[in-house]
Formats: C-alpha cells, structure tokens, sequence
C-alpha cells in the first residue's frame, strides 16, 4: 500500500513542489479547456508551495496568451526557489515587449 498522496515528500520535497506532482499538475493542465481555467487550477495548486524556475517555464508554456503568460510569471515570481535563475523565463515570451517588462520586473524585486 502507498501513501504517498498523504506523505508530504511526495506533494513538497524541502518546500519545492515535488516533480511527481509537477508532472500531475501540468497532466491536469493540459486537460482544461479554457485559459481562464487552466489559471484558476494552477494558482490553486500553487498556492501553498514553491516551484523553480523550470517548472515556471513549464507551467508557462501550457498557457496560451501572452499577457497571461507574463502576468503569471510576475504572480508567481515570489515563489521561485532559485530567483538567479528567472531570466530564463523570458525565453517563454514571443514578443520583446514582454520579455523587456519581465526583466524589468525582477530588476525593480528585492
């Protein structure tokens, strides 16, 4: 018998989210019709943990609009566990705009 649904190592490792659950969150993800829902399903499962930054970029690359996509990134920045890292998320950008406002965003965090 498994319990790890109940074990915290398997939802949280150090206050990271484990990659088992990042993979069954990105599973659920791609199962939601709309934007608006995919959203409202990851500030759900995101609300009481930490994530790096590659597993923001590959929650941000599950959504579709830009302006989504960068307002995502800017919520969930605080909960990055490896902050030097978050320049990378400009590469989820396609416009130059966006990836200067999320580099200019880091730049104003402490």
């Amino acid at each position: 018998f498994n319990n790890n649904y109940q074990n915290n190592k398997w939802n949280k490792y150090q206050g990271v989210m484990s990659n088992s659950r990042y993979l069954q969150l990105i599973d659920q993800v791609r199962d939601a019709s709309f934007e608006s829902s995919k959203v409202t399903l990851l500030n759900t499962m995101l609300r009481n943990t930490n994530i790096t930054t590659a597993q923001l970029i590959g929650v941000l690359k599950e959504l579709s609009f830009e302006s989504t996509t960068l307002q995502f990134a800017k919520d969930n920045y605080i909960k990055l566990v490896d902050k030097s890292n978050a320049y990378m998320i400009i590469n989820t950008f396609t416009f130059q705009s966006s990836k200067d406002d999320f580099l200019n965003f880091i730049g104003r965090q402490k």
